[in-house]
């Protein structure tokens, strides 16, 4: 059982190390990012969208999930 648990975590392990470059460069084209000044400490623009990649490799994982430990008739 524990395998599966591994399994899905692995799943969204990998997915978000796929996305997450995806959305940083998304964030660029699209003008998401917090840029420095004012209350921002960050001294370059830091991409807004790395959320996002997160929560979607986390809906892949409990998907993953879901299927493996759905009750077999």
């Amino acid at each position: 059982m524990e395998a599966r648990f591994a399994l899905a975590f692995v799943v969204a392990l990998a997915v978000s190390l796929g996305l997450i470059p995806l959305a940083r460069r998304l964030s660029f084209r699209l003008g998401a990012v917090s840029v420095p000044g004012g209350r921002n400490v960050n001294k370059e623009p830091m991409p807004r969208l790395g959320g996002l990649a997160i929560f979607v490799a986390c809906l892949f994982g409990g998907a993953i999930a879901a299927f493996l430990f759905a009750p077999r008739h």
